[in-house]
């Protein structure tokens, strides 16, 4: 683990340069033992390996931060818990250089979001508890300020500072997370908010105009009742990543926020919103096309309000597939081409797949107790052949198999 003393040595100018060596050596887990060895023969030990963990988070940060991970510091905690730069941006998107409100960072970590906030706003202030992190943002974010304070207790601000100031809170959603930081150890997540360090709560006591808060996507819905505004659930090319709770925007309900990103680097947003009470959508057998609602949608209710907008009809009532007659290109959701779909039976669905000469299937599921990977151990394939996408799912209430061309 790196300390505050390694921190302030890879700073150095030997710091540095042994920084730049490792940039283009081979740090994959098979060398480490070689690597560290050799480092050891020219660098005191703990020095060599706070440069080798750096070196190995920057490479997993640009996941999430792109090239400029190259110069950053990070703790691992810090990184698995800081935000994709792509969905930050999203966040942030309505911050403007010409706004003379500034931007508090509560909870700021390794200062993940403050570099985000800088490029769009300027005027960002971030605060954290622990040391090490702040001194890494120090690093990461020069364009920003930082201060060391326990969000837990007062807030060193005056009246006049509230009046002109957005604040972001991202408390810690871990067991052993540390009051007033993004985050601790990592251990057992968190859902309620009461358990987050610091408790939600304290925003109550918090005379800022506007509150943005990072809650985890499993938040307990029913707690957020008492806070009114409004709840984005965000996702990135699938994946639900977080729920950000509005405060003193002026915006109501829930949304789905769609963030894709492809090979080029290309982003497209897509925001799904409920403008109506959406009536129920119909509920039918499996139809021409299976459409799989994206995990921001589902996770904001929205399912019926694209079962709408799509003209499709749930397959059940409790289960989050919709089919269609037709088929409508959506960031909202996924879609395949239905081939059969049968009541299910094991025997029905090998035999069908021998016919076909299917020796490959992805296999989804959603309301059955069967797992992917029971299935295809069941299923005895070849292993080659053409290759089919297996739902096991439930139609009208009934354990049902659907078989769907592959995209």
């Amino acid at each position: 683990m790196i300390s505050l003393d390694m921190l302030i040595a890879l700073q150095s100018p030997a710091g540095v340069a042994l920084l730049a060596e490792l940039a283009t050596a081979d740090v994959s887990d098979a060398n480490t033992l070689r690597l560290l060895s050799e480092l050891r023969k020219h660098h005191p030990v703990d020095i060599a390996a706070a440069a080798l963990e750096t070196t190995r988070l920057r490479l997993k940060g640009r996941e999430k931060f792109g090239a400029a991970a190259e110069r950053m510091f990070f703790t691992r905690e810090a990184l698995e818990q800081a935000t994709d730069s792509r969905v930050s941006r999203e966040r942030f998107g309505w911050l403007s250089h010409d706004d003379q409100e500034q931007i508090v960072d509560l909870g700021c970590g390794i200062g993940g979001d403050s570099w985000v906030m800088a490029q769009l706003a300027g005027h960002v202030l971030g605060i954290d508890r622990d040391p090490l992190r702040l001194a890494m943002a120090h690093v990461n974010v020069p364009a920003a300020q930082f201060m060391q304070a326990d969000l837990a207790r007062s807030l060193p601000f005056s009246a006049a500072f509230y009046d002109r100031t957005i604040a972001f809170f991202d408390p810690a959603r871990r067991t052993s997370g540390r009051s007033g930081g993004s985050g601790g150890q990592s251990d057992r997540r968190v859902f309620s908010v009461k358990d987050y360090v610091p408790s939600l709560d304290v925003v109550r006591g918090w005379p800022f105009r506007r509150i943005l808060v990072k809650l985890s996507p499993g938040v307990d819905l029913a707690e957020l009742d008492a806070y009114g505004g409004a709840l984005d659930f965000i996702s990135l090319n699938g994946d639900l990543k977080e729920a950000t709770l509005s405060l003193g925007m002026g915006e109501t309900g829930r949304h789905a926020i769609v963030i894709r990103s492809s090979a080029d680097s290309t982003v497209s947003v897509t925001r799904f919103s409920r403008t109506l009470v959406a009536p129920d959508p119909p509920v039918s057998e499996p139809r021409g096309y299976l459409y799989e609602p994206d995990a921001a949608v589902i996770r904001a209710g929205l399912v019926q309000d694209l079962a709408i907008s799509l003209d499709a009809s749930l397959i059940d009532p409790t289960i989050a597939y919709l089919t269609a007659d037709t088929q409508i290109a959506t960031p909202l959701a996924r879609s395949w081409t239905i081939e059969a779909w049968l009541p299910f039976n094991l025997k029905k669905l090998r035999a069908y797949l021998r016919e076909r000469n299917v020796g490959r299937v992805t296999v989804k599921k959603r309301g059955s107790p069967l797992t992917p990977e029971e299935l295809i151990a069941k299923l005895h394939l070849p292993n080659d052949g053409d290759e089919r996408v297996i739902v096991l799912t439930r139609v009208r209430g009934n354990p049902a198999i659907i078989i769907c061309q592959p995209l």
